[in-house]
């Protein structure tokens, strides 16, 4: 928990440096111009600063937490995330495949903080699962551009690039899908559940739950970054709880014979 924390106070730091370079694209959003920085609520100087602060306390933390090997992580997350703000997020397909790697370097750090091997699943998931919600945003960005030129000259795509995003997005949620259900069929998964075959029945919540949103997003009913939504949205809060029902039946749960 604590580590989660720090993590939390160092992606804010950061978040605050790419909402000052966004500044501009975020004034031509729909929702997004209300942003303290973008609408004024916020001076520039005080949001280095908080910045700043914050972003010390976290490898300090870090530092005290876990000594070098998490502070080192840290550090790197920091890195890449600034790089991101700073060009990264305006190279195509470059900055979904970024962000999706910094969701799964907070897990990479989950399991060094509490010492446990990630699996080679999980990641792969990840990866694949944050790459759709990457896209996912971009969509929601480019959907609600006030002034699509203006929003889009610093993120790489231009207006037309809008089909194509939604199907990249929808393309490697079905992959992150598919790589579950091989989680699922794999014999070395088989020797840690009590009865793997019901591993299967998660793949059918997180289809109805991916199809949804990019379905919900398309009619303009996703705003903003769509795991904020997800989180406050009764029915993907529903299905989560549907999916870790079968993950614990599966866990501990005897197979019945037939």
């Amino acid at each position: 928990m604590a580590a989660a924390l720090l993590m939390s106070l160092i992606a804010s730091s950061i978040y605050l440096l790419n909402d000052l370079l966004d500044m501009d694209s975020d004034r031509a959003h729909a929702t997004k111009w209300a942003r303290p920085l973008a609408h004024g609520d916020l001076s520039i100087p005080a949001a280095l600063g908080i910045s700043l602060m914050l972003g010390s306390v976290g490898l300090i933390g870090g530092w005290l937490l876990g000594g070098p090997a998490l502070t080192l992580w840290l550090l790197a997350y920091m890195a890449i995330t600034t790089a991101y703000s700073l060009r990264l997020k305006e190279v195509m397909v470059g900055d979904a495949l970024v962000l999706a790697a910094l969701y799964t370097i907070r897990l990479w750090i989950g399991g060094i903080v509490i010492g446990v091997t990630l699996s080679f699943w999980l990641l792969l998931f990840s990866v694949f699962l944050f790459l759709s919600l990457a896209y996912l945003k971009r969509y929601i960005e480019m959907r609600d551009a006030v002034d699509p030129d203006r929003l889009l000259k610093g993120r790489g795509y231009v207006g037309g690039d809008l089909d194509v995003v939604m199907m990249s997005g929808v393309s490697a949620g079905m992959v992150a899908i598919l790589v579950l259900a091989l989680f699922a069929h794999d014999p070395e998964t088989a020797v840690h559940y009590g009865n793997p075959d019901l591993l299967w029945l998660l793949c059918l919540p997180l289809i109805y739950w991916m199809n949804r949103m990019w379905m919900m997003a398309r009619r303009g009913e996703v705003e903003g970054d769509p795991v904020a939504f997800a989180i406050k949205d009764r029915r993907s809060l529903l299905i989560g709880l549907i999916m870790a029902c079968i993950f614990v039946v599966a866990l501990f749960s005897s197979p019945v014979a037939v």
